[in-house]
């Protein structure tokens, strides 16, 4: 047959003819294609160019299951300015932190407790996690340790968003107001002790290629 031109890449990497010689004629002994039972094949392959192609292999997760971690933090009123993380958690097959800004930062500065959740994975680069995930704080007060999750202007209702390693985060500058948060009816900060919560399900992975 012929040769034509044809691009090997990461996504194809084979290329051929389904319909390469009909039967008939390969089995006509004239033609000299099959003598004796042996057969006879060869490719001949000339590489004009060879080009570096970037591309992502999107894998989504069939069964997608959620992690939560439970953060329990004491002595909330020393912590000062600044920010502080939780330990790392698991969740999807990737390391997870709890990012807290007690005294706020960007527009919340000053007036609002900010939360964010951060991946952390210094072991591969480039690779892309899409989750899906809920912060909460608890009301200490409630029955049965009820849960109140805070709703967040600045977060879409559903809070899908793709995270990037080695390090990104999403999250909420105004995630409660100060004022919110130090009032003793709303059982958020109880004999200084702070309790928050982050839930986490890893929809897909997208890898570079």
């Amino acid at each position: 047959a012929l040769g034509k031109e044809r691009r090997f890449n990461g996504l194809k990497l084979q290329w051929g003819l389904d319909q390469f010689i009909p039967l008939e004629a390969f089995n006509d002994s004239t033609n000299g294609y099959l003598v004796k039972d042996t057969c006879v094949f060869g490719a001949e392959v000339f590489v004009k160019e060879r080009s570096r192609v970037k591309g992502e292999c999107l894998s989504m997760e069939k069964y997608a299951y959620s992690s939560k971690y439970v953060w329990k933090i004491d002595n909330f009123s020393k912590l000062g300015a600044g920010y502080k993380e939780s330990q790392a958690f698991g969740a999807g097959n990737h390391k997870w932190k709890i990012e807290l800004h007690p005294a706020g930062i960007d527009i919340g500065a000053a007036d609002h407790l900010s939360m964010f959740l951060i991946l952390e994975n210094f072991t591969v680069e480039n690779v892309q996690v899409y989750a899906e995930f809920t912060l909460r704080i608890w009301d200490q007060l409630g029955q049965s340790m009820n849960l109140f999750k805070v709703k967040c202007v600045s977060l879409h209702a559903i809070n899908k968003f793709w995270f990037h390693t080695p390090k990104s985060s999403w999250g909420c500058p105004r995630f409660v107001s100060l004022s919110e948060l130090n009032d003793p009816e709303t059982g958020f900060l109880v004999n200084d002790v702070c309790v928050v919560e982050a839930e986490v399900t890893v929809l897909g992975i997208s890898e570079p290629i």
